[in-house]
């Protein structure tokens, strides 16, 4: 049976898994994500090692950062130091398989577009909740990467000298919304808790501020919300994030009424989006 791997590397963890008949997964795991980039890639490598088979053709890598297309090369990456890998050459070179490597959130946006929420959408985005913030952007039905770098929405400043940034900066719109900020409150607000209820309210009034952005920027028929922090926290943050966008879109009455959906791939939308990108290659 022939099937791809994909991986996915996130901001605190990196999963894998092995696809099958253009969409059935076949096996799955997960482990933290290291903490220097020679441990990333010496993880990456051990793990596809392990999970590959005789009918395993070629890998797929999503990584959460900045990654050169359709080279390969990590440039860049908020969770894990250093840069400039040649992710895509050193990964094909040590395990002898085709490897294609992109933005982690372009291939959830893929598998979303391919398998589940986005299936015929032209004009969307795709925006993960967790560790951090990501986005990947569909324009005309396929993946928009621009120049290589597109989509990193959760480092758009909402708040001028803020919050300080894994990227470095201050007030980016995911020191505002993440797991970091919802995590400590979930089981108190589902506990009926007022002060949890409250505190994620605010989250998600950011979380509505910032679609608010995206939806004035790229005016997209659909938005998909996928990510650890949607799978678990959804009913709290959506219907305050929809009431921030009705009140905030600058003329939201003349517009087409945006559909928002939840990633039908949920957490593991990366790893699916990789697969299937290994099969198509970098195009």
């Amino acid at each position: 049976m022939i099937n791809t791997l994909g991986v996915d590397v996130g901001g605190s963890l990196i999963k894998m898994l092995r696809l099958v008949d253009e969409g059935s997964i076949e096996e799955t795991r997960s482990f933290p994500l290291p903490v220097t980039s020679a441990e990333m890639m010496g993880a990456i490598e051990q793990g596809v090692s392990e999970l590959r088979d005789a009918g395993t053709v070629a890998v797929g890598v999503g990584m959460a950062g900045l990654v050169r297309w359709p080279g390969g090369v990590f440039a860049w990456g908020p969770h894990v130091p250093g840069g400039e890998i040649k992710a895509s050459e050193q990964l094909q070179r040590e395990l002898g398989l085709a490897v294609v490597v992109d933005n982690d959130v372009n291939c959830a946006a893929l598998a979303e577009l391919k398998l589940g929420a986005a299936i015929g959408v032209r004009h969307g985005v795709m925006v993960t909740i967790g560790t951090g913030i990501g986005g990947g952007l569909i324009i005309d039905g396929e993946i928009y990467r621009g120049s290589s770098f597109a989509g990193e929405l959760g480092h758009m400043t909402m708040v001028p000298n803020g919050e300080p940034c894994s990227c470095g900066h201050r007030g980016c719109w995911e020191t505002l919304v993440s797991e970091a900020t919802v995590q400590p409150y979930l089981g108190e607000a589902r506990e009926g808790g007022v002060v949890a209820r409250a505190r994620l309210a605010e989250v998600a009034r950011w979380l509505g501020r910032g679609l608010v952005n995206v939806i004035a920027v790229l005016d997209p028929e659909t938005i998909v919300l996928g990510g650890g922090v949607m799978a678990a926290a959804s009913d709290f943050l959506v219907p305050v994030a929809f009431d921030e966008i009705a009140a905030k879109l600058p003329g939201g009455h003349a517009r087409k009424r945006i559909e928002v959906k939840l990633a039908a791939a949920g957490p593991w939308a990366g790893a699916v989006g990789a697969a299937l990108l290994a099969r198509r290659g970098p195009i």
